[in-house]
């Protein structure tokens, strides 16, 4: 979590997401609130870290979101400048 800036909990509670300067981090929420980090690349998505998930336009990520229905999350970055879409 190198850098981490905003954290979004999605609308159905079981995801927690944060945005650092290097992507994003995905952590899993039970019912009783507790956090986990999924194994894999799944955990985190990035343009460099070799053990996430590869990603494109996520350098320098500025804010995450997560639609109302918890089906895709919204990233944005400042570099290339624009919103990364992902399906949960």
């Amino acid at each position: 979590l190198s850098f981490a800036g905003e954290v979004t909990v999605s609308p159905d509670g079981t995801g927690v997401y944060v945005d650092t300067l290097y992507g994003i981090a995905g952590l899993a929420r039970d019912e009783a609130g507790r956090l986990t980090v999924p194994h894999g690349a799944g955990a985190c998505v990035s343009d460099f870290r070799s053990s996430c998930g590869k990603g494109r336009g996520l350098e320098a990520t500025t804010g995450v979101a997560v639609s109302p229905d918890s089906k895709n999350l919204y990233v944005t970055s400042l570099e290339p400048g624009g919103v990364a879409v992902f399906g949960r």
